[in-house]
Parts: structure tokens; C-alpha cells; sequence
């Protein structure tokens, strides 16, 4: 019977109840998505700090212009002092499927950094004998990158976790006459740097530049002979200060003649996330208005519907209803228009957010880790901060008002 009437109050109080549903979304939508926008930066700089040995502070992309110039400093890359490791993370390319058809069988259809074996290819990821020690790549089991004897004509696979059935020194016939033969498979908890797609642009809409080897194929390269794609990454040693390797490296530049420029993973972070942390702040004036005003609205439509409604309730209290049912209508009335809004709030924040990551993260890694964990916790708190003190005016205005007034009421 109240839910009845609360029913016929929003439809006689149709136009109230849109504008105050609109209110709701507009408030509750940019607090999701000014945190959605926290929670961007945060994962993006979290994903390559927590990848990489030396973290995000000591570990550097230097670019260079010229033919040759990069291979130039990388033959001397091992004379500077203070550096740890040095050189490409990770550059994919693809097989056909056909030339390692159990692998692919493995691979297919795990994960967005795998995309190509949906299109019936292998995703193959070429890194060097020190992106072991630039990225948490642990071998258990096999030979180390460093005792590989390299011959001609053939290739060295690393495989995750996934592949177990797959024996070691199993090879494989690959285009151009090569031969591929696994050496090894990591652990469980490996992951690696999605450099090659950093390199180009260090972008937070990404979420995640680490992604678990555990579907990884990797075929290995010596240091000297490295694809070079992008840029080079150069690992900093524990107790060395970053500005005493970038000076050797400035120097060894100068003498070469080659002009470069470098940047730390996190300064890389820093710059991509200018122009957000200026509109965060904005938001944050923006949340800190409306948040209020759209309470002190609410509230006031909830005067507005009371004090018009009044003869209808003293009516109500003299053919037998309570004040408790009355006032359960009333709150009923603000429970549905606060969720309403929140319910099209969050599905405008879950639109955004799957145009805007899907192509780089999973749908279930949206959802779960993004959105229900970190951005609508804070929509479902705010809701219930407006619902409790409309409800509350409500309840004050209601209980102050008795059935012979209500009755006499002049609105």
C-alpha cells in the first residue's frame, strides 16, 4: 500500500522527480569519474614500477636520431659505470600458426597481449639476455639467457607457465630457415614490461603496461644484436645516483656525435599525467559545490513535495494511515530517486570505461579491479550520505507537523 502511493507521488511529481534524478547523476557521475581517473594513473605507474628490478625512479628510456646511433651507444653500454642492465624490454612480432601449431593451440585467446592469435598467428615477444634482470622473468627451469651458446640460423625460446606439457630442447621449423628450439620456462608470478607500446607513448589510459608471461612465448637475443625498436631501456645499480650515469652517457653521446634524449619511467608518468592532475583539480572544486547544492535541491524538493501534498497527508492520517507510513512514503520517495540516479550514473561510468580500456586490459579486469574495488564504492557512499539526510529533513518536517495542521494547510 505505500509503495502504491509513493508510486502515485513521483507520477503526480513527475517533472521534480527527473530534475532531481538528473541532479544525482551529474554529482555522482563526476565523483566516479574523477576517481576513475585517479585509479588510471595510479595502475599505469604501479604496473611498471612493480615490473621492473630497479622500479620506475631507476630505470631510463633513452631515444636517439640517426642511422646506427643507438647501436654506436650500445657497444659501450657495458664500460659505464652504475649500470645495471641495459637494453629492449620486449618487441613482439608474430609466426603464422602453422610453424608452431602446439604453441599456438596454447595461446590462442588469452588476454588482450595476445590479440594476434585471435587472427591466426603466434604473439611472439623478442627481449634480450638482460630483460631477465630489468623484469621480475624468472627461469625454474632450463639454462639462463647467459649460458645460452648462440649458433646461427636458430632461435631460443623462453615459455610461461601455461606451456608445461610443452618438453624442453622441443623445436620448431620457422620461416626463413630457422629452427626455434625452447631452453627454458618461467615461473608462475613472471611478468614483463609492454616497452614497445610505452616507447612510442607513455599513456594511462592503458591501465596495465605489465602483463603476466604466464602465455608469453619469448625468444631471446644477445645484448649486441638487439632489434632496436623505439628506444633502449638502461637499468640503474642499487646505491647509484641516476644524474652520475646520465652525465657518462651524456659524454660518450658527445664524443659519438649523436643526439638523444632520455627520460625515467616515472618522469615519462609525470608528463602523461599533466593535463589529468590539472582537471582532477578542477573536479575537485566542481565535486566540492555540487555535492552540496545538489543535497540542499533534493532537500528542497522534499519541502516543496511535503508542503504541497500536505492536505493529501492530513487526509491520509484521517482515514487511518500512520505517520510512519506516511513518512515511509516519503523516504521511499528519496531512496528511489538517489538510486535511479546512481544506477545511471554508474552505467554511463561503465560505458566510459570499457570505450576507453577495453583495448588494452580485459573486460573482467575493468569491472572487477577498476570499477566494483576502486570507482563505485565511492558512488554507493555518496549515495547513501544524500539518502540519509534527505530521509532525515523528511522525518524532522513530518514529525513536526500534525494531522490538524496538515488538513488546515493553505498549499
Amino acid at each position: 500500500m505505500v509503495f502504491r502511493f509513493t508510486l502515485d507521488l513521483i507520477s503526480n511529481e513527475f517533472k521534480k522527480f527527473v530534475i532531481s534524478i538528473s541532479l544525482v547523476v551529474v554529482a555522482l557521475f563526476l565523483i566516479m569519474y574523477s576517481v576513475m581517473t585517479y585509479v588510471e594513473n595510479e595502475f599505469a605507474y604501479i604496473s611498471c614500477d612493480k615490473t621492473l628490478t630497479r622500479g620506475a625512479e631507476n630505470t631510463l628510456l633513452i631515444k636517439t636520431e640517426g642511422e646506427g646511433a643507438i647501436e654506436q651507444m650500445l657497444e659501450h653500454m657495458p664500460d659505464l659505470e652504475g649500470v645495471h642492465s641495459w637494453g629492449q624490454i620486449s618487441t613482439n612480432s608474430v609466426w603464422y600458426a602453422s610453424e608452431a601449431r602446439e604453441l599456438y593451440d596454447i595461446q590462442y585467446g588469452h588476454g588482450t597481449n595476445y590479440a594476434n592469435a585471435l587472427s591466426g598467428d603466434l604473439e611472439v615477444w623478442h627481449v634480450n639476455e638482460d630483460a631477465f634482470d630489468m623484469c621480475k622473468l624468472d627461469v625454474v627451469e632450463g639454462i639462463n639467457p647467459d649460458d645460452i651458446v648462440y649458433e646461427d640460423h636458430t632461435l631460443y625460446l623462453y615459455l610461461g607457465s601455461a606451456y608445461e606439457e610443452i618438453e624442453i630442447g622441443s623445436e620448431y621449423e620457422i620461416h626463413n630457415n630457422y629452427k626455434a628450439v625452447v631452453v627454458g620456462k618461467l615461473s608462475e608470478d613472471s611478468c614483463i614490461l609492454n616497452a614497445e607500446q610505452m616507447s612510442i607513448y607513455y599513456a594511462t589510459e592503458v591501465l596495465d603496461y605489465s602483463y603476466s608471461a604466464e602465455y608469453a612465448v619469448l625468444v631471446v637475443d644477445r645484448n649486441e644484436s638487439l632489434p632496436y625498436s623505439g628506444g633502449v631501456f638502461i637499468s640503474i645499480d642499487e646505491n647509484v645516483e641516476l644524474n652520475a650515469v646520465v652525465e657518462q652517457i651524456d659524454m660518450l653521446a658527445t664524443e659519438m656525435g649523436i643526439d638523444y634524449s632520455y627520460a625515467t619511467v616515472k618522469d615519462m608518468y609525470e608528463a602523461a599525467n599533466e593535463d589529468k592532475l590539472i582537471l582532477m583539480s578542477y573536479f575537485k572544486k566542481i565535486i566540492a559545490i555540487l555535492i552540496p547544492v545538489v543535497i540542499l535541491m533534493l532537500v528542497s524538493f522534499c519541502l516543496v513535495i511535503i508542503l504541497n501534498n500536505s492536505r493529501q497527508y492530513g487526509i491520509m492520517y484521517a482515514v487511518g494511515f500512520s505517520q510512519r507510513e506516511v513518512l515511509n512514503m516519503l523516504l521511499w520517495n528519496n531512496v528511489i530517486i538517489v538510486v535511479c540516479g546512481m544506477l545511471v550514473s554508474m552505467s554511463a561510468i561503465l560505458g566510459i570505461a570499457y570505450l576507453k580500456y577495453s583495448s588494452s586490459v580485459e573486460v573482467s579486469f575493468i569491472l572487477n579491479d577498476v570499477l566494483l574495488r576502486r570507482v563505485y564504492p565511492y558512488g554507493i557512499l555518496v549515495s547513501v550520505l544524500i539518502i540519509a539526510i534527505v530521509n532525515f529533513t523528511s522525518w524532522f518536517t513530518i514529525k513536526k507537523m500534525t494531522p490538524d495542521k496538515l488538513i488546515r494547510s493553505n498549499f
